[in-house]
């Protein structure tokens, strides 16, 4: 693991398989409500629709028939 600094935000880097992913909380955690905005970004329909395409498209386990994706 490894940290990148935004305008003061220490933010968390893990590499899984030479693919990098970011810690949310960490990357709001410097901004005024920013955990209600990261709350309402993953609860948007927009955003739950997104998630649903990536995961038929990038998991062969993933089942598309349940509810939040239909």
């Amino acid at each position: 693991m490894s940290k990148i600094y935004v305008k003061g935000a220490s933010i968390s880097v893990v590499n899984n398989n030479d693919e990098d992913f970011i810690c949310l909380t960490e990357m709001v955690s410097k901004i005024e409500d920013g955990g209600k905005l990261l709350e309402r970004w993953i609860n948007s329909k927009i955003t739950v629709d997104f998630l649903g395409v990536w995961e038929h498209y990038n998991n062969p386990n993933f089942d598309s028939n349940s509810p939040e994706f239909r």
